[in-house]
């Protein structure tokens, strides 16, 4: 299983929700699955401003991130559009609960039901998973925007002073079809 070490300095949440706020305190020192590297190639990375990290191997440049850093890192499935994505903050939210995090996290986005949610353990630590029916915006091909429903499953956790949040975004049609490798995605995080 191929990782990707991450190392950013951009705000939590900015990858779904737009912002561009300049936050300096992202994770260091979290793994994820490389989806982009799989056998059949059906994802492809959308944001990706880390390095990898290779065990034993020095490396040149920077220890730390730079200021050009911007974001944490997503993948788009080419058939489908879904999106799987990552980002992380430290400090700035410690006193939030998990559910406000996971309120936070889905602003913006038009809820089309209730928001279900519950308990998960991911990289060993407690976190809230909420799953919504939503629709989002997209522009089609007259220019004009549309509402294109979709299936959302966020997942807010704190580990080792940081907040992450993992998301999986498609549409209903590939939503079960896709949702194993978002659970192996989550199986695949680890932070220090």
């Amino acid at each position: 299983m191929s990782t990707l070490s991450i190392m950013t300095t951009a705000p939590g949440c900015s990858l779904i929700l737009g912002g561009d706020q300049h936050v300096d305190n992202k994770s260091h020192d979290y793994t994820v699955v490389r989806l982009d590297r799989d056998k059949e190639r059906a994802w492809h990375i959308l944001t990706l401003v880390a390095v990898e990290v290779k065990a034993n191997q020095p490396q040149n440049g920077p220890s730390g991130p730079t200021p050009d850093d911007t974001g944490d890192l997503a993948f788009e499935h080419h058939a489908s559009g879904a999106i799987i994505s990552v980002n992380s903050v430290c400090q700035e939210y410690r006193d939030a609960s998990l559910d406000e995090l996971s309120k936070y996290l889905l602003l913006g986005i038009s809820t089309r039901g209730p928001v279900l949610t519950q308990d998960i353990q991911v990289d060993g630590t407690k976190g809230l998973e909420s799953t919504v029916e939503a629709s989002m915006s997209q522009r089609a091909p007259s220019g004009q925007n549309e509402e294109m429903p979709v299936r959302v499953r966020a997942i807010v956790l704190r580990k080792s002073g940081c907040t992450y949040d993992l998301m999986f975004i498609a549409k209903p049609a590939v939503y079960e079809q896709l949702s194993s490798t978002f659970d192996r995605f989550l199986k695949g995080f680890h932070a220090q």
